[in-house]
């Protein structure tokens, strides 16, 4: 626990207050700035406040991009706000969770005094991850459920298969969200090593 101005501040999860001691006020600790200047003592986290929102985007484009090369004049937008396709709005958010999924995991096991590593590691592994994605939903098309017809039935606006392939890039986005976690050493091997684990889980997932 911390003391701080006569007050004893608990950690979460702790419930259990010792005798004679007070949990520190609300208001002492909506004042504490602790945590919420901790994001500016690494300067790779600011960083990070960009590339979060660019991935986003990312996503969006390569959404968009896989209907928009079979489809001539096709726009998410319309689809999305004056069409009301549900099918593809579940869909969409499918693959936006898939791809948020994929940006945690590259951000995990950082190490707080190689703020350069972290960040290449954060950038390499998002991209990478998202390459895995778009191949998990080719395996998927092509492997997985060869009789579905999935961008066309999702333009018919068909729910049910909406949200089967959102449940696609969601599942797609666990697996990737291991394979592209943890600090690299090497590019070479570390890709490597991801790419056969990637293969392996998809065989598996199929």
């Amino acid at each position: 626990s911390n003391t701080t101005n006569g007050t004893t501040w608990f950690p979460a999860g702790d419930f259990s207050p010792a005798k004679n001691e007070t949990i520190m006020s609300f208001n002492d600790r909506l004042k504490d700035t602790e945590y919420a200047l901790k994001i500016f003592s690494r300067w790779e986290l600011l960083i990070y406040l960009f590339w979060i929102p660019l991935m986003f985007c990312l996503a969006r484009f390569v959404y968009f991009g896989s209907f928009a090369i079979r489809y001539k004049g096709f726009s998410l937008r319309e689809h999305l706000t004056q069409l009301d396709n549900k099918a593809m709005s579940v869909s969409f958010a499918g693959y936006l969770l898939a791809v948020s999924l994929v940006v945690f995991g590259s951000m995990s096991d950082q190490k707080a005094e190689d703020n350069a590593t972290n960040l290449l590691n954060t950038v390499g592994w998002s991209l990478i991850g998202q390459l895995f994605l778009i191949g998990g939903e080719f395996l998927n098309d092509v492997v997985l459920h060869l009789k579905i017809d999935y961008k066309e039935q999702i333009m018919n606006k068909n729910l049910a298969v909406g949200i089967v392939n959102a449940g696609v890039h969601i599942s797609s986005g666990i697996v990737v969200m291991y394979t592209v976690s943890g600090q690299v050493h090497n590019w070479g091997e570390a890709i490597l090593s991801a790419v056969i684990l990637w293969v392996g889980t998809q065989i598996a997932f199929i």
